[in-house]
């Protein structure tokens, strides 16, 4: 999607993948930029994937790398990356240990000078949303390297609009939610290129709160810039059905607590502990349909929308 002026690239060296437009190689350099980096990573998600490329596809504002990182898929994701690949500037297809090891491969290969993760399924909100981001992030840096807009959270299968995510940075700062300082979600923020470490930037040893990891070592020295714009589309996605992920996320999340030298309020930690133990006896005890409607029948009587169980 991105017309620079560097070098075709033939293929990704020793992935089964395909690339356009860019010079890879250390000695040859990218002469026009790309300004935004969207980095995807896909499994068997063929049918979610066509959502994101009719996204990116429709963009009024066309300086845009995309990058489509594939573990290795069985259903008809390679054929959707295909039909795609004018838009796709770089994709490959291999197995990998996560989504946190997919983006690491893929950002070996970024040019943006703002780089974006959104998932298989996601859309980016409305034709003109990059062109609009663009004019806010073309003069932020280097007063700012992080910058997130907002979400619209859609239903899986009708993608009707559940609710929005997403406050301005002066609301988030200082709170606690789950374990850890509160954060924006991943596909509403724009990571400067500065930093991003190629294959070396998420850190390995988390499955799950590879992201959270990342955003809070940058947004703990520098606030980051709120932009007041729906900047992505996110289905809802199903109710873990792994018990044992529950605490995976916390024990993740306490490593980056670690990590970063943050203590939780006593109460906020107590209440995110009895929160996870109640959670995993519902997932336990209860099959999933039951599930989510249980559970909305409890935002319901809360005064709340249903979530869960709306098309």
């Amino acid at each position: 999607m991105f017309e620079g002026k560097s070098t075709v690239v033939e293929k990704v060296v020793g992935l089964q993948g395909g690339a356009r437009r860019y010079a890879l190689k250390d000695t040859e350099q990218v002469v026009d930029r790309p300004f935004f980096t969207i980095v995807t990573s896909t499994y068997n998600s063929g049918e979610n994937l066509k959502w994101t490329a009719d996204s990116i596809r429709a963009q009024t504002h066309s300086n845009i790398q995309w990058i489509v990182a594939d573990g290795g898929s069985s259903d008809q994701t390679l054929d959707v990356i295909r039909e795609n690949e004018d838009i796709i500037d770089i994709w490959f297809s291999e197995k990998d240990s996560g989504i946190y090891d997919a983006w690491n491969k893929a950002l070996v290969f970024a040019q943006g000078e703002w780089i974006q993760f959104i998932g298989a399924g996601d859309e980016l909100y409305g034709v003109s949303v990059l062109e609009d981001v663009h004019a806010l992030l073309k003069m932020s840096y280097p007063q700012y390297d992080i910058a997130y807009g907002r979400v619209e959270v859609v239903s899986e299968r009708k993608r009707t609009p559940l609710f929005e995510v997403g406050r301005p940075w002066s609301h988030l700062k200082g709170r606690w939610e789950m374990g850890r300082p509160a954060l924006p979600l991943h596909p509403e923020v724009f990571h400067h290129r500065t930093l991003i470490n190629g294959a070396n930037t998420f850190d390995s040893r988390f499955r799950i709160a590879g992201d959270s990891h990342l955003l809070l070592k940058h947004i703990l020295a520098k606030d980051p810039l709120y932009i007041p714009l729906l900047v992505d589309r996110m289905p809802l996605g199903g109710l873990s059905t792994d018990p044992e992920a529950v605490f995976k996320v916390r024990e993740e999340i306490d490593l980056i607590n670690e990590d970063l030298g943050l203590v939780a309020p006593f109460m906020h930690k107590f209440q995110y502990a009895l929160t996870l133990a109640v959670k995993r006896l519902v997932i336990v005890f209860i099959p999933e349909k039951a599930r989510a409607q249980l559970i909305d029948r409890i935002r319901v009587m809360s005064g709340r929308k249903k979530i869960w169980t709306v098309e």
